[in-house]
């Protein structure tokens, strides 16, 4: 009896340990590439012992019910219409269930992780951020990290092609960072430029820098589209321009491993909490300019502020593009403004510079007069205001003339609409 009582009494440290080997061994991609990303080359393999901060995107609780209070809050027909959240009441609506918290915290406490060395976010603490080295989150995450080389900024990242999580995180994490996200500041300055001033030098140096960039992966896009949808809730809204590559935003092939040539869309002007700005040229009449950005968002869905507007235009266009963009999804820019020999002070001197990147912040600056109309008669500020400028097109000058060519195309013509 006392052998059997022992051997009983030595499975029981094995039974108990299985399930949670399984727990953390059962794992799945969470994101890959078919190739590198277009514009990257691989340069060598990342070094084992190279440090790094992993940053971890818990997913928001309630994202649901902060999106239906912004649709209240910033439609200006309901009644709700200014009621803007603070920003710790956004914080903790969408803050991350305990559940999630208690998830990731054990999955990192199985691969040597300490508690004290996990570091979260300020606010809601959905990012979770901890210093591992190259070997470590290979382990972790399933997958290789190489250095990868940008020739059009000379600049190298460390970066993965795939990585893997727990299937039972995959409910709990959003997104994991640095892994399959190829874009960088320096990559994005494409989207501003100088123009030459009659009898006089243009500088050699970018004017602004720009987020628009082809759509990256879905996790990240969504992610970070809801944090915008988030800071529109507590009264703020995001501008940003459409980019200055015309219809496909300067990459006009998937990169799934097919190669299918369609209009890609530009990130973050295509999320819909954010305001996205075009460019035209010349007045009286003012044309759109050949460069501008815009096109259909192939993750998200045409919100309802925009429906009758796009179902016109759509009426208009036909057949055309057809296959080449998702007619359901949702539309950008939202507004124009000037984006060609547009003149500025660097440095001292006078230059004239093009791009999107000028228009954008010309539209907010407007915007912000605005708001400060109405803050001074003690009212609160407009919000997120793409509800506001689609119910209020009257306001605004029709652009009917003038295309964005791209992909082998004319691009989308303004005098269809």
């Amino acid at each position: 009896m006392f052998l059997s009582a022992a051997f009983v009494i030595c499975l029981v440290p094995s039974i108990v340990a299985k399930p949670f080997l399984r727990r953390w061994n059962d794992i799945a991609v969470k994101h890959s590439w078919v190739e590198v990303p277009r514009g990257w080359q691989y340069h060598s393999s990342a070094p084992a012992d190279h440090e790094f901060s992993m940053r971890i995107a818990l997913k928001q609780d309630n994202i649901d019910a902060l999106i239906a209070n912004l649709w209240e809050t910033s439609d200006p027909t309901h009644e709700r219409y200014g009621q803007h959240l603070t920003p710790a009441e956004a914080e903790a609506l969408v803050a991350p269930h305990p559940d999630s918290r208690e998830a990731v915290n054990a999955w990192l406490e199985h691969h040597g992780i300490p508690a004290e060395d996990i570091v979260y976010s300020t606010g809601g603490g959905e990012w979770i951020t901890v210093r591992v080295s190259v070997s470590e989150a290979e382990r972790m995450l399933d997958t290789k990290y190489n250095v990868y080389h940008h020739p059009a900024s000379n600049e190298k990242i460390v970066r993965a092609l795939s990585y893997s999580l727990p299937r039972e995180l995959h409910s709990h994490v959003d997104v994991v960072t640095p892994t399959t996200y190829f874009s960088t500041i320096r990559s994005m300055r494409s989207t501003s430029f100088l123009q030459p001033l009659e009898k006089e030098e243009a500088l050699p140096e970018d004017f602004d820098i720009n987020a628009a960039v082809p759509a990256s992966r879905p996790n990240y896009a969504i992610k970070v589209c809801n944090l915008f949808a988030q800071l529109g809730s507590i009264g703020t809204t995001a501008f940003f321009s459409s980019g200055d590559e015309g219809v496909g935003a300067g990459d006009c092939l998937t990169n799934d491993g097919t190669g299918k040539k369609i209009f890609q869309p530009a990130f973050p002007a295509s999320c819909p909490f954010v305001t996205t700005v075009g460019g035209t040229t010349r007045v009286a009449p003012e044309v759109a300019v050949s460069f501008s950005g815009g096109g259909f968002s192939r993750y998200f869905a045409q919100p309802s502020y925009q429906s009758s507007a796009v179902a016109t235009f759509l009426s208009s266009l036909g057949t055309t593009f057809s296959g080449l963009y998702n007619a359901t999804g949702r539309a950008y820019p939202d507004v124009s403004a000037q984006a060609n020999n547009f003149r500025v002070i660097i440095g001292g001197s006078l230059a004239s510079v093009g791009g999107t990147s000028a228009s954008s912040p010309t539209v907010a600056a407007i915007f912000s007069l605005l708001n400060d109309v109405r803050l001074a008669a003690n009212k609160p500020t407009l919000g997120f205001v793409n509800p506001l400028i689609y119910s209020q097109s009257s306001a605004f000058n029709d652009v009917i003339s003038g295309s964005n060519p791209g992909c082998g195309t004319n691009g989308w013509y303004s005098g269809i609409f």
